[in-house]
């Protein structure tokens, strides 16, 4: 896959203009988008130095209608962590909302009924199936953290960070906290 920033001419509608120059980059299997969007930013800067240095000699090129795509806004809800899922896309779904929003468990409900959660900075995915329900804790994974079952695999949450509170190692976390038997979403 792969993503990239395009210098356009400016019409009425949404994104509609004729592009005038596209510099592309691959999406990383370990890409973050924080990191994407910092790499982003760097080609930004040549994109408009090479658009606006030669300006006079682009052609411009009209955008496909047939390849366009709408993204809805992002919301903290959609990074909840889902352990029924395969552990390649709880991983995918991970990098994707990092930084922000940021993906997270919900450990239960408190008093007003609101999720308690329990954000999830950093992980590392493991493919040796388990026997155990998705959402099931294990015990410590490899780095120290908590080792949970997924569909296909385990997750170990390597950097946690509880409601207001400083991220912490995953083990840190364990030395201090209880998780539940099991988290559900």
């Amino acid at each position: 896959a792969e993503t990239g920033v395009t210098a356009m001419m400016m019409q009425a509608g949404l994104d509609t203009g004729p592009m005038l120059k596209t510099i592309t980059t691959p999406i990383n299997d370990d890409d973050t988008t924080g990191r994407l969007h910092d790499r982003l930013a760097l080609i930004c800067a040549d994109v408009l130095a090479d658009t606006v240095a030669g300006y006079e000699g682009l052609v411009a090129e009209p955008q496909d209608d047939a390849l366009v795509t709408w993204a809805d806004k992002i919301t903290p809800a959609e990074a909840e962590i889902n352990f029924d899922q395969a552990v390649a896309d709880i991983d995918r779904k991970h990098r994707a909302f990092a930084p922000f929003p940021g993906s997270w468990v919900s450990l239960g409900l408190d008093e007003q009924g609101r999720h308690q959660r329990l954000k999830v900075k950093a992980m590392t995915v493991s493919q040796n199936a388990s026997s155990a329900p998705p959402g099931q804790v294990l015990g410590k994974g490899s780095a120290g953290g908590p080792l949970i079952a997924a569909a296909d695999g385990a997750v170990e949450f390597t950097t946690l960070q509880p409601a207001g509170k400083p991220a912490m190692s995953g083990r840190d976390y364990l030395n201090g906290y209880a998780l539940p038997q099991r988290i559900f979403r």
